[in-house]
């Protein structure tokens, strides 16, 4: 595995938001532009591949970014596998960032959540999400509610870096 390339200091910040779950998602944010977004990449295993995430990541960072990803917590119900499941790819996630020297905040869903799905109707999470990112980013087709997550995290971001 290659190291990340060292960028100039003096480029705009680019904010990577990141849903780290398996069905996960990775937006790239500089300004009000969304730069790439994708869905987790994967290895054989279903788990997240530190090799693809290290060049996705150093495709993009620009030596000034930094990277908001959304902080496992437990729900009712969650097997004690699956927690541990969930804390392995978030790991996996938050260290291919650090490895690209790209600083990691990692952020509970409920407080990028309550900013940014503030005054939107609905019970359902995920439908607002979704409402939320495309009309902040109408220029952006979102496929999946995992996408427009790392979208709204990376846009609450930029807000509270």
């Amino acid at each position: 595995m290659s190291g990340c390339a060292a960028r100039p200091l003096t480029a705009p910040s680019r904010i990577f938001g990141v849903d780290s779950g398996a069905k996960g998602a990775i937006c790239v944010l500089q300004g009000d532009r969304i730069l790439a977004l994708i869905n987790m990449p994967l290895d054989k295993k279903r788990k997240p591949d530190l090799r693809a995430l290290v060049n996705f990541i150093n495709q993009w960072q620009n030596g000034s970014s930094l990277a908001f990803i959304e902080k496992m917590q437990a729900r009712p119900r969650t097997s004690k596998r699956a927690l541990m499941g969930m804390a392995a790819n978030a790991r996996t996630v938050s260290d291919a960032f650090k490895y690209c020297g790209v600083p990691v905040r990692e952020v509970p869903n409920q407080t990028w959540q309550s900013a940014m799905l503030k005054g939107i109707r609905g019970v359902d999470s995920k439908v607002k999400s979704m409402k939320v990112a495309q009309a902040l980013f109408p220029l952006t087709e979102f496929t999946t509610d995992h996408q427009a997550d790392a979208s709204l995290l990376a846009a609450w971001g930029q807000r509270h870096q």
